[in-house]
């Protein structure tokens, strides 16, 4: 047990023996908060024989912070599996927080659990032995990737400019490395990397054989990218640079990142150099046993809540060196630790450095070195190290340190004005109030004594200054590293605030910042910022008709248990790419809450850049009931029932991220409730569009979307360019009238734990309506298609890959009333042999312009039976230049999914005619009616696709290009600055063929 007495308002605490594995906090003095320590094990969710994982483990408070009170606690781990081995038992923890790089032998799925204190945390890894790897270098072409599984890079390998590399959670990353040098294999970036790992499946970047490390993460005036729940270990085989020479993990050149609990360790060179108006933030992070940590010259640096250690070598092994910044960029470090180098703990050069509450303890050298510049320390703790703070400058420069509320005890220095290189007439002040400085030297300096100001502190020897004292601070227990003070410290309201006696030393002010409270219902128009929160939903709190509530990037909102908000009003909750706004539950806590609700809102109400998880409940985590909402950049995480629920709403989920609802091993806990997205209807003049978005995996029976809604030529649902990881069930069950296009749908098999009588499918489309689906992928999934209660399916460029049943099936005998069938043109069925089943005598199917066997093709006309000649038919469906598909699908197009969308042209004549008049037929995929105009003349009225564009008159000696827009089977128009072009004709009445 750990017990704190606030004597106002420091805390001196003592530990008393109690034999319940949990350690109890209790703040006394009228204010009381119990909460119990956690252990909080932090690894993947997999793991290859023979290779290195991190494993982070960190004991938090129940306000989710680390407890930096614990000093140099051990970890032990073990498995549960007796044919697995571990490379090491046992992990310091520095402050709260330790890592190991571990390796596990052997071979088998196991829990591998971390006991800290008598409190455990445990996380299931699976053996990936088994599993595809897919090797790759070079340059990624197209627009955007997305890795999952096991990636192992070869060579070197670019993501050039315009390029967005997506890495989903858990996916592991392999380079090629060498023994010695600076060759190893880099990631080279101008274009931008999202790694989006997660708490449960942290993504890696490792060296594919542990005894050679790889190279860097290079990015070079890249656009703005993110990793979190990401670990970078084995790199620094790079060119090297800088204070060390050695080469780094990471390289930011002119670039914009975020770094969000990522772990950067085990590297041969140095974490990081960063240069040229980088503007680098991390959080969460750790920096861990390398050369040295990050060096960064001109870069503009947040560093909160992130801790670096153990920097070991023979020289220069400092924890963080700064040099100076460009006017404008701000460095500030905060709430964090800095210990166990054998250099300086933060080294600066010329630079101007904010740090405020941070420990550094057990530097070799320096705490703090300080050369040029200014650096101001708001609340610290300096201990255990050589010397505390170091200042020094060239010739007629300065050097100036700001230090309040600051425990200063060293070996052999408190604070050192330092004469290295005898500059000329150099300038080095201290200004330092409301610390504690103890050392064989407190305060030493080479220059005139004047210029080191120091009041109301308590200093190891006679100072001048106000109110200065010189007295045993009254530890609790320096020994053994606590250095909080007892009830009659002298230290106590010894110092300084503002005109009010304050606490001396570093835990001068150490209440628990709770949250805002919130609850009961706003009565005016408000703006959370993370400057006041953050913000705390204890109950129902409500926003109502007429009032908006606005959250602006980077603040957090906590629920307790069943708290909930209720929006009538408009939200306007918009972070940015770099500054999430965080909805979760309350840190410490293992209750969820009862989500955001939207009622009656018709506003333009907004979710932008931000995450939101652990709500849990039947009308969702978002549930929108007659409103408008619109979700985008939004990830959804931690709930195993509805991410969102919509009814009768006007809904735009884009570019959102919906992690897998279940983990590997974890069986599903509803039927028919855990999905994604559930609902029906949409407004009179509403919309429901889903695009750009990656669905996790369901299991059970449980849809990734589950929709019932109108029929044209009302608004319908549209579902696109979406990425359909897999389920049990299927990814779309639908029972409105849809536009399906550009979409990726996979592994969807019917898995064990679904009980229900129908299949599994990719799209289960029933109730009558009408289907557009167009420009899709469907690969290794049981069926693409369902078609059943009197719908029809209108099926174009698609591209059908080993389906392992039927891919289309109508009729399933007491399933209701059969599908009426099905239009399929332009699309490719490869390494699936029965495409249609179940079919009934009055089931209407045509087959034109596809590949397809042999026994389909009196379905229609020019359908072929031929290896359409993928570059990659496990993994890469474009067609290759001798594809048979290329220029053999409707009007011109190729077959297949890789088509552009909008209107298609064709039947022009000949670039050069004797013609005067031309017909010519305007298609594309789903496009139902079209504009055009000849050269610059006006746009056409809207025609049907069924009627062709008929040209007469053409004038002898003119060149004639017609554009067109087209209109796709939800009523949108292609925009009239993209349209398609006809190839260009001139005709010359003389010309003879």
């Amino acid at each position: 047990m750990v017990v704190l007495f606030l004597t106002d308002p420091v805390y001196a605490w003592q530990y008393v023996d109690d034999e319940s594995p949990q350690n109890k906090l209790t703040v006394s003095n009228n204010h009381i908060l119990t909460s119990d320590l956690k252990t909080k094990l932090m690894v993947r969710d997999s793991y290859l024989p023979g290779i290195g994982i991190l494993v982070r483990i960190e004991v938090v408070r129940t306000d989710g912070n680390i407890e930096r009170n614990l000093w140099d606690a051990v970890a032990t781990l073990s498995v549960d599996n007796p044919n697995v081995n571990i490379s090491t038992s046992r992990i310091v923890l520095r402050n709260g927080l330790g890592s190991a790089l571990v390796t596990f032998t052997g071979s088998g799925d196991f829990t591998l659990t971390a006991t800290v204190n008598g409190i455990e945390d445990s996380r299931l890894l699976l053996d990936l032995s088994n599993e595809p790897v897919s090797s790759i270098s070079g340059t990624l072409v197209g627009s955007s990737t997305v890795w999952d599984g096991i990636i192992h890079i070869t060579d070197d390998l670019l993501v050039p400019s315009g390029h967005t590399l997506t890495i989903r959670p858990g996916t592991l990353i392999l380079l090629d490395g060498v023994n010695s040098g600076s060759a190893g294999t880099d990631i080279d970036v101008k274009g931008t990397i999202k790694s989006l790992g997660t708490a449960l499946a942290p993504i890696t970047f490792t060296a594919y054989n542990s005894a050679r490390a790889w190279g860097e993460i290079h990015h070079d005036y890249s656009s703005p990218s993110i990793y979190q729940y990401t670990n970078i270990t084995r790199a620094g085989r790079s060119p090297g640079g800088g204070h060390t020479g050695s080469g780094p993990a990471v390289r930011p050149v002119g670039s914009n990142i975020v770094f969000d609990y990522v772990s950067i360790t085990d590297n041969d060179g140095k974490v990081m150099q960063s240069s040229s108006d980088s503007d680098l933030t991390f959080r969460n992070c750790q920096l861990a046993r390398s050369v040295m940590g990050p060096e960064m010259n001109n870069t503009a640096l947040l560093f909160e809540d992130s801790w670096i250690t153990e920097m070991f070598g023979p020289d220069d092994n400092d924890g963080i060196y700064i040099h100076s910044q460009s006017a404008g960029q701000v460095v500030t470090l905060r709430r964090g630790v800095i210990a166990d180098t054998d250099d300086e703990g933060l080294d600066t050069l010329g630079s101007t450095v904010l740090v405020e509450d941070y420990i550094f303890r057990d530097c070799l050298d320096k705490g703090i070195s300080v050369f040029d510049g200014q650096v101001t320390i708001d609340s610290a703790l300096i201990v255990n190290n050589d010397i505390g703070i170091s200042a020094k400058a060239t010739s007629r420069s300065s050097a100036r340190v700001f230090l309040n509320h600051a425990t200063v005890v060293c070996r052999d220095f408190g604070i050192q004005s330092f004469n290295k290189y005898n500059p000329t007439d150099p300038s080095i002040e201290y200004f330092i109030t409301n610390s504690i400085i103890l050392a064989a030297n407190p305060v030493y300096t080479d220059y005139d004594p004047v210029d080191i100001h120091i009041d109301y502190s308590d200093i190891g020897e006679t100072w001048p200054g106000i109110n200065n004292i010189n007295q045993d601070p009254l530890f609790v227990d320096s020994a053994n590293n606590n250095y909080h003070l007892q009830e009659n410290s002298p230290c106590i309201n010894a110092g300084n605030d503002n005109g009010v006696a304050s606490v001396q030393g570093y835990y001068h002010n150490e209440e628990i910042d709770l949250p805002t409270n919130r609850n009961g219902i706003l009565t005016e128009n408000t703006t959370w910022t993370p400057q006041e929160g953050p913000y705390l939903i204890t109950g129902e709190f409500t926003v109502p008709f007429g009032v908006e509530l606005s959250i602006t990037p980077g603040t957090t909102v906590f629920f307790e248990p069943d708290a909930t908000i209720i929006i009538k009003g408009q939200l306007i909750a918009e972070g940015s790419e770099y500054e999430l706004i965080h909805f979760t539950r309350t840190p410490g806590t293992n209750g969820t809450w009862d989500g955001i609700h939207f009622i009656n809102t018709i506003r333009d109400n907004r979710i932008t850049y931000a995450t939101v998880e652990y709500g849990r409940s039947n009308n969702g985590m978002i549930g929108i009931e007659n409103s408008n909402l619109l979700l985008d950049h939004v990830i959804l995480d931690n709930t195993d029932l509805r991410r969102i629920s919509t009814i009768n709403s006007a809904l735009i989920v884009s570019n959102c991220v919906f992690t897998d609802i279940f983990g590997p091993n974890e069986p599903p806990t509803t039927d028919n409730r855990s999905e994604h997205i559930w609902g029906s209807g949409i407004p009179e003049n509403g919309y429901f569009i889903i695009e750009n978005n990656i669905f996790g995996t369901t299991k059970g029976h449980n849809d990734a979307i589950d929709f019932d809604g109108p029929s044209r030529p009302n608004p319908i649902m549209q579902i696109l360019d979406n990425v359909f990881m897999g389920g049990g069930d299927d990814a779309l069950d639908l029972g409105a009238d849809a536009h399906i296009e550009g979409n990726v749908f996979m592994h969807y098999y019917r898995d064990s734990y679904n009980n229900a009588t129908g299949n599994s499918n990719a799209i289960s489309a029933g109730s009558g309506k009408e289907y557009v689906i167009v420009r899709n992928i469907f690969f290794d999934t049981d069926h693409v298609t369902n078609i059943k209660q009197d719908a029809f399916v209108t099926f174009i460029n698609n591209t059908v890959v080993d389906v392992n049943k039927a891919v289309v099936y109508f009729d399933r005998p007491g399933q209701g009333q059969a599908g009426r069938g099905i239009y399929v043109d332009g699309c490719i069925f490869w390494n699936t042999d029965l495409i249609f089943d179940e079919i009934i005598d009055t089931t209407d199917i045509t087959v034109n312009y596809s590949i397809i066997p042999e026994q389909w093709h009196y379905l229609g006309t020019s359908n072929i039976d031929a290896d359409p000649v993928f570059v990659d038919p496990n993994a890469d469906f474009h067609l290759q230049a001798l594809s048979p598909a290329i220029s053999t699908g409707p009007c011109g197009l190729d077959m297949g999914a890789y088509v552009p969308d909008g209107a298609a042209v064709c039947g022009e004549p000949d670039k050069l005619t004797y013609h005067t008049d031309a017909t010519l037929f305007v298609g594309g995929p789903g496009i139902t009616h079209y504009m055009y105009r000849l050269n610059k003349d006006p746009w056409s009225q809207e025609i049907s696709v069924d009627i062709p564009i008929e040209l007469t008159n053409l004038q002898n000696g003119q060149s004639y290009t017609v554009y067109v827009i087209g209109k796709n089977s939800a009523g949108i128009w292609q925009s009239e600055e993209n349209p398609s072009a006809s190839h260009t004709w001139t005709i010359d009445t003389s010309y003879k063929p």
